[in-house]
């Protein structure tokens, strides 16, 4: 075949170029219908910007093509120009009612049965809780549904005026801030900040920054945010819309398993825990444990894991079939928890995957003898857990810069007391989803790891004999080494007594 001239190469690109244009326009059109009614405000924006600049392009194709005289294509950006203007028309419209949707909170109202305007229903508990969320007066009064004037005049009578928070003096706070690179060496303002406040700690993020700075000033310097990319934003409508879970698996060498949940929509960590196995019983004990806590998610994203298969099974026989409450795919499709997962490795996860390969190295562990891996447990395991315990606090009460600086708990605490007010609960936006659902085209596509076995430690002792080693060992106890002593004490226990 011969290859075409230089005037058909441009022309095929040219052709091709306009497929590539409509296809795109399509996609978004598509994908914005199917959100059209019940995405939340994040989405309506994007979608009024994205239609103003379709506008803008459409009307500059259309000036480009008449000059040259291409009747037809002029004719298609015509008829697409016209849907665009009454699309942008009806965004808008949407736009408008769910802003006054949103913010009308009916509050109760208490008749005292004398002359006057009844009072509103608002009790200590409730302003101390948003408050302990480090949530501001104004917030707080827009989300209990009254002015600002009026709560205020709630906090003199509840003698609410000073917050109860306590402060921190800057030595206190760089010891505060070593003693959590102790664990995490890699920690960042943010985590710090989000552990202070969960402790109930208000300090500021330059205060924060200066200490992490005087405390390691190399790794401080090392942290650059790096270029945003604009992407179409992640929409569900609300907390408890749909979960994320998933398995991290950075040290399955040693037989360790992280298994983790997150809510879509506020990014809070609903459960996070390590396990020596990856068994689906253990999944579905961390899952039952958070939805305890935070009630039962209408939709669940997760991989094709058989770990996942009885987590599957409590999904649809509590929201229903042919629903989506259950949503399998591949793991790229699953990238809304692969931030957590960067950050838990840069966190917590690193420095026992450093250690536990230091201890090899050093000839001191041997990740084939049971006798090894069992010491390593019994001491690890619950460093791991403590360590991941105090991430998921802090992570839940971190700033987070794209949601407006709220935190995943703000963000959960707020979107359900406006689900509430708007007398609607997440399973009740769609009856249907498809695989697309809850997907972050923002967030780093996951390693597919697929389905891991874990092998059980080859390990047996008498209560009596563990009941010793409790005595002797206690695996959460001050440590200079990194629990390095503490493993060499189980391991030489283990070798005498077994």
């Amino acid at each position: 075949m011969p290859r075409p001239l230089p005037n058909n190469k441009m022309a095929v690109a040219e052709s091709r170029d306009w497929d590539a244009y409509f296809a795109a326009v399509a996609s978004f059109l598509i994908e914005s219908e199917r959100q059209y009614g019940v995405c939340n405000d994040q989405y309506t924006n994007y979608a009024l910007e994205q239609l103003e600049f379709l506008q803008v392009t459409c009307r500059t194709l259309i000036r480009v093509v008449s000059q040259q005289t291409l009747g037809t294509i002029s004719a298609l950006l015509l008829d697409l120009l016209s849907c665009l203007t009454t699309l942008r028309s009806r965004w808008q419209s949407y736009s408008d009612t769910i802003t006054t949707h949103q913010t009308r909170i009916f509050r109760p109202l208490l008749y005292s049965g004398m002359p006057g305007r009844p009072r509103f229903d608002v009790s200590r508990d409730e302003i101390e809780y948003l408050r302990s969320l480090f949530f501001s007066w104004s917030e707080i009064a827009a989300l209990i549904g009254i002015s600002r004037s009026t709560l205020y005049r709630r906090r003199v009578e509840l003698d609410l005026i000073n917050d109860p928070t306590s402060h921190l003096n800057d030595t206190e706070l760089a010891s505060f801030v070593a003693e959590m690179q102790l664990t995490s060496p890699n920690i960042g303002q943010s985590l710090v900040i989000g552990k202070l406040r969960s402790l109930g700690y208000r300090v500021s993020r330059e205060r924060v920054r200066n200490t992490l700075r005087l405390n390691n000033p190399l790794t401080s310097a090392l942290r650059w945010p790096g270029i945003m990319t604009h992407r179409r934003p992640y929409s569900v409508p609300g907390p408890n819309s749909l979960w994320h879970i998933d398995g991290h698996h950075k040290l399955i060498r040693w037989r360790f398993v992280t298994h983790a949940g997150i809510d879509g929509f506020s990014r809070m960590i609903v459960y996070l825990k390590c396990s020596t196995n990856n068994y689906a019983s253990t999944v579905l004990e961390e899952f039952m444990k958070a939805t305890e806590k935070f009630n039962l998610p209408s939709r669940v994203r997760s991989d094709q894991g058989t770990e996942n298969v009885l987590v599957a099974q409590c999904m649809l026989e509590n929201r229903g079939v042919d629903r989506g409450s259950i949503i399998t795919g591949p793991s790229v499709h699953n990238q809304r928890i692969e931030r957590l997962w960067r950050d838990v490795f840069s966190g917590v996860i690193k420095t026992f995957y450093r250690l536990f390969y230091y201890l090899e190295e050093q000839h001191m562990l041997d990740p084939m003898n049971e006798h090894h891996l069992f010491s390593l447990h019994y001491v690890y395991l619950p460093r791991i857990n403590r360590a991941l315990s105090e991430f998921r606090e802090s992570w839940n009460h971190h700033e987070i810069r794209t949601a407006n600086h709220k935190s995943p708990h703000q963000l959960f605490v707020s979107g359900m007391i406006l689900l509430r007010h708007t007398r609607q609960v997440a399973i009740d936006f769609f009856n249907n989803v498809n695989d697309l659902y809850g997907i972050d085209e923002d967030e780093p596509e996951p390693i597919q790891d697929g389905n891991i076995a874990v092998p059980r430690v080859n390990f047996t002792s008498s209560p009596h004999t563990m009941q010793q080693l409790h005595t002797l060992v206690d695996p959460l106890q001050a440590s200079e080494s990194y629990g390095i002593d503490l493993y060499e004490q189980t391991l030489a226990f283990i070798e005498q007594n077994v």
